[in-house]
């Protein structure tokens, strides 16, 4: 037994890759460990950073649960070959003893080391002779311990998929290669990189040629498979034209913004018992979500004035960005970004100010003496049933409304149009006559029921003011005067 494998088997560390979380003191353990069950994965309610250079790749590395540095010397996990060949690797090629490059390819022959610090080799190296060997040629021979200890690290899923998976030499397939048809089995390659959702799997192999040198060769293999996640976003209070407002008395609106999603399909061998864990966000604000849907997050957004000029309507498009990713249990990270763009109109606002009067025909009868010798209140809101009635709102603002509707005293309620006197005024006016209803102080000034309001509503686009006028009496009608009049003169 070789050094590397007695450091291995020797060393007590818990190994931090997903699917190596459990000691190993010696070999048989393992494979009666691996066969019972894959090791648990920690749920996280935030969603990991998606990966777009080195910082960010190892980071993504350590939120979903990989090791970011091999397990020896520490040498970083390497974002180049992750990009460019979907492989995990570390360290770089010029880490690599006696490493060789090819100026016509632009390849080296080794990326890097895999965890437990075996060279993972190029497929895309160039061989030495002229026409690409062929890998249905090759009498691969066995490689004794690493190959047997890299296969320990598989899961009997990942084992499925890499001895079922069509293989690939120097990015070329050479008919349908696969483990059986090229005689493959476990102690004939080194599996020097692992097989999840979205990275491929490495195998080193090696054999003799036809001139009896030794030479080595890496087959390649995609992902086990993946999902494909489907969502939409919905907001109740906007309807099929797609707009919402502020409205003219509010600095801002809450938006009810509802989400749903759910994994729509699965690929190869990725099954709903590899989520981990997954999550719905909206503009910015993170839903945990378990198992693979459908899933629900509701959140309010708040919606506040940009506009300038708040005396004027200012519409802008607005859209709410969503979220919805999914971990597997082996690290791998599938998101979908979802958006709902909608038109926000910011209604002007109004501040209407007026001044509400009311006034009869039979008004000089305030305050005189009737022809029985009763002093009248001096009451300018104490009216007869049957006399003319005057209703007015004069305005003096900085936004004059377009109509007002006026409920009166002793009638139904009149709509009119604001009749405008000026850039900031104008004014609106409601002519009757007050109907017959019960009074609320006799001629002799006695109350026998509360007094009368009337009101009115200002109305500029969506947005209404009120005006109220209280205290209004009636004492009888206009023919009550008539007949204590000609009772007098008689």
């Amino acid at each position: 037994m070789n050094e590397k494998i007695k450091k291995f088997l020797n060393n007590k560390k818990r190994i931090r890759h997903p699917w190596r979380n459990m000691l190993l003191p010696f070999a048989c353990t393992v494979v009666v460990l691996l066969c019972i069950s894959l090791p648990g994965y920690e749920a996280r309610a935030s969603m990991p950073e998606p990966v777009t250079g080195y910082e960010s790749y190892i980071r993504w590395l350590q939120a979903t649960g990989r090791p970011a540095y091999s397990r020896y010397n520490g040498y970083a996990a390497n974002y180049e070959v992750y990009r460019d060949y979907q492989i995990l690797s570390y360290g770089t090629p010029q880490m690599v003893p006696n490493n060789r490059y090819d100026e016509a390819g632009h390849q080296y022959a080794i990326h890097g080391f895999s965890y437990d610090e075996y060279t993972v080799t190029n497929t895309y190296f160039r061989d030495d002779t002229t026409v690409p060997s062929d890998p249905r040629n090759w009498n691969n021979i066995d490689l004794g311990q690493d190959a047997a200890v890299s296969w320990m690290r598989l899961s009997s899923r990942e084992k499925e998929h890499i001895k079922a998976s069509q293989l690939f030499y120097s990015g070329r397939p050479f008919g349908m290669m696969t483990f059986s048809s090229l005689g493959m089995n476990e102690s004939k390659c080194v599996v020097i990189a692992v097989p999840s959702w979205n990275l491929g799997f490495a195998l080193h192999t090696k054999h003799y040629n036809s001139r009896g040198e030794l030479r080595y060769g890496t087959l390649n293999g995609n992902g086990i498979g993946g999902v494909t996640i489907t969502g939409s976003i919905h907001a109740p209070e906007i309807q099929a034209d797609m707009v919402y407002s502020i409205p003219s008395n509010q600095d801002y609106s809450e938006l009810t913004v509802n989400v749903n999603s759910s994994i729509q399909s699965y690929s190869g061998l990725a099954r709903p018992s590899d989520i981990a864990t997954g999550g719905i966000i909206i503009n910015q604000v993170e839903t945990e979500s378990q198992g693979s849907g459908p899933w629900f997050a509701t959140q309010k957004i708040r919606l506040t004035r940009e506009s300038a000029d708040p005396e004027k309507d200012y519409s802008r498009l607005v859209t709410v960005n969503s979220t919805v990713w999914v971990v597997s249990a082996s690290g791998d990270l599938v998101s979908k970004d979802l958006s709902y763009t909608f038109t926000l109109i910011e209604k002007a606002k109004v501040d209407i100010k007026g001044i509400m009067t009311i006034k009869g025909a039979i008004s000089l009868f305030n305050g005189k003496q009737t022809i029985m010798g009763y002093r009248l209140p001096l009451n300018t809101k104490r009216f007869l049933c049957l006399e003319k009635i005057v209703l007015q709102i004069d305005f003096n603002c900085a936004t004059v409304p377009n109509r007002v509707i006026f409920m009166p005293v002793g009638t139904l309620p009149i709509e009119v149009d604001v009749v405008k006197t000026g850039k900031a005024t104008g004014y609106a006016r409601a002519d009757y006559t007050m109907g017959i209803i019960p009074s609320t102080i006799t001629w002799s000034n006695n109350r026998v029921r509360p007094s009368y309001y009337c009101s009115a509503r200002a109305i500029y686009g969506d947005y209404q003011t009120a005006f109220f006028l209280d205290g209004i009496e009636i004492t009888g009608d206009i023919f009550d005067l008539v007949y204590l009049q000609s009772v007098y003169n008689g």
